[in-house]
């Protein structure tokens, strides 16, 4: 990837939310699967985001090393049911559980939110959310990038709650200034209420995070990124 080429994350079909897990409430809204299928560790928002009328919620279990440890849940999933698995640490390990999956009429769903810049995504994913709010920092932002043969709601989006988008964008300020200079970190408790209060029905990314995203030199980022998390690992 170079630094003129967009991250796949910004190419194809793709609705830009205000967050991730409204991307998870946005399918299950459009697609209204019987039941949603999710990890047994996953964020609290996400259960939340998948709960509708008439949705059940069932979990699949993973492990300490946070890999799929049993197969026998495969066998419930019926035709339309939504399965999400996870990339922990940008890493896919869930392949043949997802075809497994699809073979039995299920829509999968990806959740790269900690692979966000990788160049290739699993095959059997009919759909791939993103959250560069939490990768880079912008004020708000989820992606949801849907394959080609996956329906994907062109429902009216508002714009997020006044108050929530004023938070998030002046904790992402503060925040950056502290990076930079140490000092006051207000900017914690805020991004504290932004995370707990962030908009759970689907809403459209704002545009200042929208256009941040087109100009950003993702192959920088991602050189900075790969270096400190090999400091990291040596350290």
């Amino acid at each position: 990837m170079n630094a003129k080429e967009p991250p796949r994350f910004l190419r194809g079909r793709q609705r830009l939310l205000a967050t991730a897990r409204a991307a998870v409430k946005l399918l299950v809204e459009a697609l209204r699967p019987a039941t949603v299928w999710l990890p047994s560790y996953i964020c609290g928002v996400v259960i939340e985001a998948a709960r509708e009328p008439g949705v059940r919620v069932r979990f699949y279990t993973v492990g300490e090393s946070l890999q799929i440890v049993e197969d026998g849940w495969l066998a419930e999933i019926l035709a339309g049911d939504l399965v999400i698995f996870v990339d922990y640490f940008g890493f896919d390990t869930w392949s043949s559980h997802g075809a497994q999956a699809k073979l039995r009429g299920a829509r999968v769903v990806e959740d790269a939110c900690q692979a966000m810049l990788n160049k290739n995504f699993s095959r059997h994913s009919d759909y791939v959310i993103f959250s560069p709010r939490k990768f880079i920092g912008v004020p708000d932002g989820g992606v949801l990038l849907s394959g080609k043969n996956a329906v994907l709601s062109d429902a009216y989006l508002p714009s997020s709650p006044a108050k929530w988008l004023f938070r998030t964008t002046k904790a992402a300020i503060l925040r950056s200034e502290f990076d930079r200079h140490g000092g006051d970190q207000s900017w914690f408790k805020m991004f504290q209420w932004v995370e707990a209060n962030g908009p759970l029905e689907p809403c459209r990314m704002s545009d200042l995070s929208a256009a941040i995203l087109q100009i950003v030199d993702w192959s920088t980022i991602k050189k900075r990124r790969r270096k400190t998390t090999n400091f990291c690992h040596l350290s």
